[in-house]
């Protein structure tokens, strides 16, 4: 009788074991996320930044803006960008062409050469004087009186 006692509890009383972990093993794996988090994270901000100084010097993307970007220099190696970044919608750039306006201040070229390390900077050669877009572009129009 004690057997068939000793089966019914291990058969029916037997309930099912999660996975164990230590503690060391939950803090390297939230510390291996955080890390991955970190990367994933600096990406964003270098794709962002990237698209923040395209747009403030004219480009919208559909290379009808007052900068460009050559990707196919014969006298450079193309650049690469990690999948991550093409992934963001980033793509790589070994030459920027820039209004001229744009090297006269030391700031924009600064952020200019830090948001594309690799990309030589050049002159725009369709930029003829005062395309619309730039410092002097964006004053406010002078008040019109309304006729009474």
């Amino acid at each position: 009788m004690d057997e068939k006692h000793d089966t019914a509890l291990t058969t029916k009383g037997t309930r099912r074991r999660w996975y164990q972990f230590s503690l060391r093993t939950l803090l390297l794996v939230v510390t291996g996320l955080g890390a991955v988090g970190a990367w994933c994270g600096s990406q964003v901000l270098i794709v962002r930044e990237r698209r923040q100084v395209l747009a403030l010097l004219g480009n919208t993307g559909d290379g009808m803006g007052c900068s460009s970007i050559s990707y196919d220099d014969p006298n450079v190696p193309p650049p690469t960008i990690n999948w991550f970044r093409r992934i963001l919608g980033d793509y790589p750039a070994n030459m920027l062409y820039i209004p001229k306006w744009a090297f006269d201040d030391a700031a924009l070229m600064r952020r200019i050469r830090t948001a594309f390390p690799d990309a030589r900077l050049d002159a725009d050669p369709f930029d003829f004087g005062n395309t619309g877009v730039g410092p002097g572009s964006l004053q406010a129009e002078p008040q019109r009186s309304t006729p009474p």
